[in-house]
């Protein structure tokens, strides 16, 4: 008995752990720069939202080509995408969980200090950035880490893949089919 694979689960998971690594080593070289990765400037952001892009974009294209025989719906082109950046999320959040561990073992208590001065900036009160520093205490788990990072990649993807699902759908052309109908006869 022959064991099937799903073609767009393989190909979503691969997409996605390139784009993963390639986020990871990304963020591994900013910080190697000495630039901040807990509120990174504008241009790393950017770069990030271009290397999804791209990638939901390749992807789809490929998954489009290759196996549906150029044709794609909107909605399969739109969970494509987002698959590819949950695959990716999870990836990159594995990699942040080591990244805390053993490259910058401050990362917490800097993200931490960040947050708490964002929200007096903000205007909170103390009673109110004293609640919120419980929180964000208690979620700073390694597997809600990885949970949060896949829910904003998921955001993320959904967003950018609501846009390039629109560009990259393809229905047959009906001549096609004619065309080789009339070629058969």
């Amino acid at each position: 008995m022959e064991s099937k694979s799903n073609p767009v689960f393989k190909d979503a998971m691969t997409s996605g752990l390139i784009l993963g690594v390639v986020q990871a080593v990304i963020i591994l070289f900013v910080y190697l720069m000495g630039i901040d990765i807990i509120r990174p400037p504008f241009f790393v952001t950017l770069i990030n939202y271009i290397l999804v892009i791209y990638a939901i974009v390749y992807a789809t294209r490929k998954y489009r080509d290759e196996l549906l025989d150029g044709e794609i719906s909107y909605s399969k082109a739109l969970g494509f995408g987002v698959l590819v950046c949950v695959f990716a999320g999870i990836i990159y959040g594995i990699y942040m969980i080591i990244h805390m561990h053993f490259v910058d073992t401050d990362y917490l208590t800097k993200f931490i200090s960040a947050t708490e001065e964002e929200y007096y900036n903000a205007g909170f009160s103390e009673k109110q950035i004293e609640d919120a520093m419980i929180i964000i205490g208690s979620i700073q788990k390694p597997i809600v880490m990885v949970l949060f990072t896949v829910f904003g990649s998921t955001m993320i993807g959904t967003i950018f893949s609501l846009v390039t699902s629109a560009f990259l759908r393809r229905k047959k052309s009906i001549f096609v089919n004619n065309q080789n109908q009339n070629l058969n006869s």
